[in-house]
Order: structure tokens, then C-alpha cells, then sequence
């Protein structure tokens, strides 16, 4: 029987940079969402929903901004609150706020998930009693 050597503590086992494919995870995450912040044209080449009415753009981006909120949440509050501020302004259409946005949802988004919380997990671990 072979025995395998692994260490005996859990942050032993991972770092956040030396994840295997963390690379790839990254570059998923980013097409991830690239493709939720095209769900607002997506919409609109669809006409859906069929509706005849001024707040049309306004319902067709907030579904690119809810699928880009749910993959950045909870830091994805400060975007949807930079976005509404934009909207509300007039500074930009619900549109070009979408598309505007994307770069800081995809930076904090990136920072939560692959920065802060593997970083979060292996300090409590570290912490944990042996």
C-alpha cells in the first residue's frame, strides 16, 4: 500500500497563487462576465421583452447588471451604486453604464473571489487550533 505525505495542516495544502489552473479559473471568470455584461444588447437584438415604452433600455440593462451584480456579490454594491448614480445623473444611458461599469465589476469581482477570501480562509486556518 502506498502511503501518500501530505502535510497536516489544510493551508499547507493551498495558496492562493499557487492554485493548479488558477490561471484558467481567472480567465473563465473574466469571459464569465464579459458574456453578462453583453446580456443588455443581447436583449435588445432579441427585442425582448416586447415592450413599447421609454424605460425599455432601462429593464434590458438592468438584466446585464444583475448577472454581473450575482457574480460579484457583495462587493458588486459599490458598481450597482456607481451605476445607478450614473443613470440617475444622466451622465449615461443604462447602456453605456453597463459597459462603462464592467471593468470595476470585473476588478472587484476578480479581487473578492480570487485575492480576499483564499486569502481570508488560509489565515482562519492558520488560526485554527491544532
Amino acid at each position: 500500500m502506498k502511503v501518500l505525505n501530505t502535510p497536516p495542516r489544510t493551508d499547507q495544502l493551498v495558496t492562493p497563487d499557487g492554485l493548479p489552473g488558477h490561471r484558467l479559473r481567472v480567465v473563465f471568470y473574466v469571459l464569465l462576465c464579459v458574456a453578462a455584461s453583453l446580456i443588455p444588447p443581447v436583449l435588445e437584438i432579441a427585442n425582448y421583452p416586447a415592450l413599447e415604452s421609454e424605460t425599455l433600455d432601462f429593464v434590458r440593462a438592468l438584466g446585464g447588471l444583475l448577472a454581473l451584480a450575482i457574480l460579484t456579490l457583495p462587493v458588486g454594491i459599490v458598481p450597482i451604486a456607481l451605476w445607478v448614480l450614473l443613470v440617475m445623473q444622466g451622465i449615461a444611458t443604462p447602456f453605456e453604464a453597463v459597459g462603462a461599469l464592467l471593468p470595476v465589476f470585473v476588478f472587484l469581482g476578480y479581487k473578492q473571489w480570487f485575492v480576499w477570501i483564499p486569502k481570508l480562509a488560509l489565515r482562519r486556518s492558520k488560526a485554527a487550533p491544532r
